[in-house]
């Protein structure tokens, strides 16, 4: 009888949560710092200095932090529907530190940071107001599009019937 009632009882959980499931639409977020020399006579053309991707599902907050070398980026928000597309959440702080200490021990770090609320439509650009400081500028620039799988060349060449791998016989051939 206990085996019988612990069957039942883990069907009609099961069921609850497949009840309880449903696919949720995700969008992909990228964060690009555009940077601009403002001392040139001319204008200079924005270049990409960095950047950083999230995926963003509605109404759930979301959170990533990248580190590469002295450089932390942290970027978290929530996108939540409206009638005129979304409501964007967002915050972004970038971190650098160049390995310079103060004398006791305490780190020189430069940071900027973003907090804000914008509206933003999937495969729309937004372009926030950035950081003027010595001779350049710095610009964000948003972007949300839907999130789709990769379709990298690479998995295209791939042949399903034959391995990834050399086989031994092949491997040998070549020598």
């Amino acid at each position: 009888m206990k085996p019988f009632l612990l069957f039942v009882l883990t069907g009609i959980v099961w069921c609850v949560a497949c009840a309880n499931a449903s696919a949720e639409e995700e969008f992909l977020l990228q964060v690009d710092v555009l940077e601009q020399d403002t001392a040139a006579e001319a204008e200079s053309e924005m270049r990409r200095v960095r950047g950083i991707e999230v995926v963003a599902v509605p109404d759930r907050p979301f959170f990533f932090k990248s580190r590469l070398g002295g450089h932390i980026q942290l970027v978290s928000g929530e996108l939540t529907p409206d009638e005129n597309g979304y409501q964007l959440r967002f915050e972004y702080q970038h971190t650098l530190y160049e390995g310079q200490d103060l004398p006791g021990g305490q780190p020189v770090v430069h940071v900027g940071r973003i907090n804000t609320r914008v509206s933003i439509q999937v495969g729309q650009e937004v372009v926030l107001g950035g950081l003027v400081s010595g001779r350049r500028k710095e610009t964000y620039r948003l972007k949300l599009s839907r999130d789709e799988p990769l379709k990298n060349e690479v998995f295209q060449m791939l042949d399903p019937h034959r391995p990834i791998l050399p086989l031994l016989k092949e491997v040998e051939d070549q020598n």
